[in-house]
């Protein structure tokens, strides 16, 4: 039974990988993939280099986020340990469905996992409320029909969270967090937009109307880091202001290379070292949590 169940286990996790790549073979048929690579090829290192300067205020704004969520219940927690587990989660939510890997930002607090643990669900439900907040400003400019009754429930489910969460934070604080949350979204739309540049003349309004319908469809959980669902999504919304399908895929995975990766990758070397400083403590205590923190890692 024990084989069986780990056997149908693996099995659950192979889907995601699975759907990105029909989903990026579906993509590549749909608009050729020499196009694609000439799309990619076709960005300058300069506005490259301009995305990327924008990833620092960008983890500093997060970061100060997560902090003041984090001391909701860790009083003690410190700025450079909210930057680094920060990391951590983002590196962890390259490899996961929804970028539930986030949540591993609560790995690195021992003693208090449980506790970081749901701090970080409430920061994380404060950004999705963010990028919902914002795809519903994208429906209300395309098909008012829809955005008005997605606004209302959006809306909705906004009280019932401010309610819900209220024995961990006063609304005042929450919807402060909801606007820090809101800025960094922006700092992210600057990015697409700088990378959206390569491709074509495109106003700065429509990276920032089109940027919460990709990111958001990149959530979704059915592939593994949003890849693949993201750039077929991205090849059909964009070519609306004007660039090709190529060119809005190429741009998706520019997106998820400068704000994704360059973030991530440090985040899953700061986790990985923090597996193995662990692994090198001794002691019955140490060994129960290298266990939980072995196990976070390789779900």
């Amino acid at each position: 039974m024990r084989g069986s169940s780990g056997a149908v286990s693996t099995a659950l996790k192979l889907i995601p990988l699975l759907a990105s790549v029909l989903l990026l073979a579906l993509l590549f048929k749909r608009i050729g993939l020499e196009k694609l690579i000439s799309a990619l090829s076709r960005a300058r290192l300069s506005t490259l280099l301009v995305a990327l300067g924008i990833d620092i205020p960008f983890v500093l704004l997060k970061s100060c986020k997560w902090l003041r969520t984090g001391r909701l219940g860790m009083r003690e927690l410190k700025f450079k340990e909210a930057v680094s587990s920060f990391l951590i989660g983002v590196g962890a939510s390259l490899l996961t469905p929804t970028q539930l890997g986030e949540l591993a930002r609560a790995v690195p607090f021992k003693g208090e996992r449980k506790e970081a643990f749901i701090l970080a669900f409430i920061d994380k439900l404060i950004d999705l409320s963010g990028l919902l907040f914002l795809f519903v400003i994208s429906a209300l400019i395309w098909r008012p029909v829809i955005g008005i009754p997605m606004g209302l429930m959006w809306l909705m489910g906004a009280c019932v969270g401010l309610w819900i969460l209220r024995s961990k934070a006063s609304p005042v604080f929450l919807i402060s967090q909801f606007v820090i949350s809101l800025a960094c979204f922006l700092l992210l739309s600057f990015q697409f937009y700088a990378i959206l540049l390569n491709f074509g003349e495109i106003r700065f309004a429509d990276a920032f109307i089109g940027m919460p319908v990709v990111i958001l469809s990149g959530m979704a959980p059915l592939t593994v880091g949003g890849l693949g669902l993201r750039e077929m999504t991205a090849s059909v919304v964009l070519p609306r202001f004007g660039i090709g399908g190529a060119e809005s895929a190429a741009s998706s995975l520019l997106l998820f290379a400068v704000n994704g990766l360059a973030i991530g990758i440090p985040g899953v070397i700061l986790g990985w070292s923090l597996i193995i400083r662990a692994l090198g403590e001794k002691g019955g205590g140490d060994e129960a949590d290298t266990g939980a923190i072995v196990q976070m890692a390789s779900e």
